[in-house]
């Protein structure tokens, strides 16, 4: 009776019933990825597959470097080219992680090297040897 005295229809009254729920729908979507790298991030905090300071890759990504904030929507990770990757904690929490930070701080490190057929290779690699000698961060 109330809708009728201030001339309000069934059709007026379902049309703006409706338009809240369309932009709650609206709403939902778009804060989806949000609520992803929020939940994940508080998945990473509780579970501590690392932790800041460590050295890990993420495989699809393709990109390794030290971790240097854990947030909730996104991690960042410093690159050894000294680059800063932010990635969103949703990756992280799908995708294959290497922690090379534990059990212990040493990892390994390959790299090839391609030499020409003229130089002796016992010349090369007592050059890259010693180069590597020159370096604190390596393990002698």
């Amino acid at each position: 009776m109330l809708f009728e005295h201030f001339g309000i229809t069934g059709t007026a009254l379902t049309a703006s019933l409706t338009v809240p729920d369309i932009g709650g729908i609206v709403i939902g979507f778009a804060a989806q990825a949000a609520l992803a790298d929020i939940i994940t991030g508080i998945v990473l905090l509780i579970d501590r597959p690392f932790r800041i300071g460590d050295r890990i890759r993420i495989e699809k990504l393709d990109t390794r470097g030290d971790v240097i904030e854990i947030g909730w929507r996104s991690t960042h990770i410093l690159t050894r080219d000294n680059r800063l990757v932010v990635i969103p904690n949703s990756i992280i929490g799908v995708d294959l992680v290497t922690n090379y930070s534990i059990p212990c701080r040493m990892f390994r490190v390959e790299i090839d090297v391609a030499v020409s057929y003229g130089p002796d290779i016992e010349y090369v690699r007592n050059l890259i040897i010693e180069a590597m000698k020159q370096e604190s961060w390596i393990m002698h």
